[in-house]
């Protein structure tokens, strides 16, 4: 029996940010995920923006995001809107079959 990682399909996000620019999310590691599940019973500013700089910053175009870029970027409209979708998006790629 053999399994091959290469051929594992991953859905990635697809973002046009409000400066314009495109960005493709990569599916989250554990770790950001545990993170992320977290965040919804432990709502602190400060975390909420280091975490979705952390999301923001797996893509593929290598970019990196700190806090700071995501403050300047989202407004608490965008913030919760962004939320929402990365939710939707992990229940999607955590209920795909392989």
């Amino acid at each position: 029996m053999e399994f091959n990682f290469n051929k594992v399909k991953k859905e990635n996000l697809h973002l046009v940010l409000s400066n314009g620019s495109s960005l493709t999310l990569r599916p989250p590691r554990y770790g950001s995920l545990k993170k992320f599940v977290r965040l919804g019973a432990d709502v602190d500013d400060q975390k909420a923006l280091e975490l979705v700089a952390e999301i923001l910053s797996e893509n593929i175009e290598k970019k990196q995001f700190t806090v700071q870029d995501v403050d300047e970027l989202f407004d608490l409209s965008d913030l919760s809107a962004f939320i929402e979708l990365y939710m939707k998006y992990l229940d999607q790629i955590t209920n795909q079959k392989n």
